[in-house]
């Protein structure tokens, strides 16, 4: 079987969440939410660094959510003594989201299969989160939502991650690598995983297996190929015949064990044959000695 396909990742993403503060209107209207998704989404997207980095496709953002807040703060007025038609208590909210840095297909083109894109990608994802960090720490990052304009209090930000495509997993911190055949890919956690038994998967990166065709199974997990399955009689037919052959094997092996003598019983078999040799040349000295009759008497 030859090995899996495999790829560098070219995406990396960043999960964060922005909190704002000095809100007056319905956080929980799904109307108001829309509204600061979409002005969110235009202010970072619109702005010097993030155009540059995104204005050719290669980076989105994505997964925005609006998460209201139960804490309120009391506004400090400017003018002494002036009063806000809409109360003196403001709300807050968070807005959470996942930068997206992906190769789009002109640099894509540029970059060969042998060069990891990863530290390019990387690189332009912490571009884009330092200037986020600087806009809000300079009280830069506001966003206009009905009559309020809110002001970005602080920013969190997680590790930048490379993803794979679904069939694939992460090996390393870079490089993508196929389910084998006879696996499938586990879209809830990420991982490879054999083929059950009864079923086959003869391709690489595929999400499910095939059932056996004919109501027929397998003789493990794992099958790549559906000539794996087997009908239930012919797979009995095949483990009694497995079976068969390795008692076979096992009568073969145990005969010639027995049948080799130990160290001590060929020594025994050799002292033996010497006596008997011994004594058969005793025997023919003997009976030439008789044949030849007595030795004459000399004067």
């Amino acid at each position: 079987m030859k090995c899996s396909s495999l790829y560098y990742s070219r995406e990396v993403r960043r999960y964060g969440y922005l909190t704002f503060y000095h809100f007056s209107g319905d956080c929980d209207s799904k109307e108001t939410q829309n509204e600061i998704k979409q002005q969110f989404v235009d202010n970072l997207m619109n702005s010097v660094v993030g155009a540059s980095i995104c204005s050719s496709g290669s980076c989105t953002i994505d997964n925005v959510n609006v998460i209201c807040r139960q804490d309120r703060r009391k506004r400090q007025s400017e003018h002494e003594g002036e009063r806000f038609e809409r109360g003196i208590f403001d709300g807050s909210f968070n807005v959470e989201f996942t930068i997206i840095v992906s190769l789009n297909q002109t640099n894509e083109n540029t970059i060969q299969d042998e060069v990891d894109p990863v530290s390019t990608l990387t690189e332009s994802i912490e571009t884009l989160s330092s200037f986020v960090r600087d806009m809000v720490e300079s009280g830069n990052f506001t966003l206009r939502v009905w009559w309020d304009e809110v002001q970005a209090d602080s920013l969190h930000v997680g590790p930048a991650e490379t993803t794979c495509d679904d069939g694939y997993v992460k090996r390393g911190n870079s490089t993508c690598v196929a389910c084998p055949v006879g696996s499938l890919f586990n879209t809830t956690t990420k991982q490879c995983e054999e083929c059950d038994a009864g079923t086959y998967q003869d391709g690489e990166a595929q999400t499910e297996c095939f059932l056996c065709p004919n109501e027929q199974t397998t003789l493990m997990k794992g099958a790549h190929n559906v000539k794996m399955c087997l009908s239930d009689d012919l797979g009995n037919d095949v483990i009694i015949k497995i079976l068969g052959t390795l008692c076979a094997l096992f009568a073969i092996l145990a005969t010639v064990l027995w049948c080799i003598p130990t160290r001590s019983q060929q020594n025994k078999v050799i002292d033996k044959s010497t006596d008997e040799i011994e004594d058969i040349l005793k025997l023919r000295r003997l009976s030439n000695q008789l044949v030849a009759g007595p030795l004459p008497i000399v004067d």
